[in-house]
């Protein structure tokens, strides 16, 4: 076998960007000091670079959530996840405090195929206070199921975005999913309407300028519907035109513009008063 003879490495193949090999293994050479990059300057003429080697750090795997084991609240379960000895969720104490009692109920029917289900009624609550929802159902002599409870209060989640359940969620001609039930929320009680009308911010289905104003580029064609227009028309009425306009909307421009005194919530919307609003405010 032949020996190979060893070769020396000199100063002049210590460059940085290069390498060397030793005893079997490729150095790569990336960077030298101060004194260094001197010497080879001033001796040899050559200018030493210095490398700049980007590490790649990988972040931890995120664990998944498991599902809600059915204890307690959703919240509970993920204080359980995060924490050896689990804290109890924080809540806003000021808002508890300021929106104590404060309750929007909806009536909710099935939205379902099922005939034995679809007469069944339920009063579909939220609580302003804290974001808490609940479902009971009426009682219905003719129906088999039993009155009571159908749903917990407790924050939950709206399948449809993925976040937890907001008071705005909630209006008449909504469909909210609670339970894996969908609800059709028909009506509301007197209550939640006004609440919903002293914040419009907060509830844009209650704002009736807001609203009016989605009429105001059909004013002419509104005008052919006579002094006043039902609810249910109204709506096909903007259906028609591609006006987005629900239910709840409807009813907010019955009760803001009404051709009596009286707020009725299921009356009828008077063109009249509306037409005239729109020109008063240049619309």
């Amino acid at each position: 076998m032949t020996k190979v003879e060893p070769v020396p490495v000199l100063k002049e193949d210590l460059i940085v960007g290069q390498g060397i090999r030793v005893q079997g293994r490729d150095i790569y050479i990336t960077d030298c000091d101060d004194f260094t990059r001197d010497y080879y300057r001033t001796e040899l003429s050559m200018v030493q670079d210095k490398l700049v080697i980007e590490e790649h750090v990988e972040s931890p795997p995120k664990m998944p959530l498991p599902p809600h084991n059915g204890f307690g609240n959703e919240e509970d379960s993920i204080g359980n996840c995060n924490a050896l000895a689990p804290k109890a969720p924080r809540k806003d104490v000021g808002k508890l405090l300021q929106d104590f009692g404060k309750v929007l109920r909806f009536e909710g029917v099935m939205q379902t195929a099922r005939k034995e289900d679809q007469d069944r009624r339920f009063i579909v609550a939220t609580y302003i206070a804290d974001d808490d929802v609940a479902v009971w159902e009426i009682k219905n002599p003719a129906l088999a199921h039993a009155q009571g409870k159908f749903a917990a209060k407790a924050r939950k989640k709206n399948p449809a975005t993925g976040q937890w359940f907001r008071p705005s969620d909630f209006y008449v001609g909504a469909t909210v999913e609670i339970s894996a039930t969908r609800f059709l929320l028909v009506a509301a009680d007197e209550m939640a309407v006004r609440f919903m009308e002293s914040d419009p911010d907060s509830f844009p289905v209650a704002d009736s300028r807001a609203v009016a104003m989605k009429l105001s580029a059909v004013r002419e064609d509104l005008l052919r519907e006579g002094e006043e227009v039902t609810q249910q028309r109204l709506l096909a009425f903007a259906a028609e035109r591609s006006i987005p306009l629900n239910q709840h909307e409807c009813m907010t421009l019955a009760r803001a513009f009404r051709a009596k005194k009286e707020v009725d919530t299921k009356g009828p919307v008077s063109v009249t008063s509306l037409i005239a609003w729109l020109g008063r405010h240049g619309c």
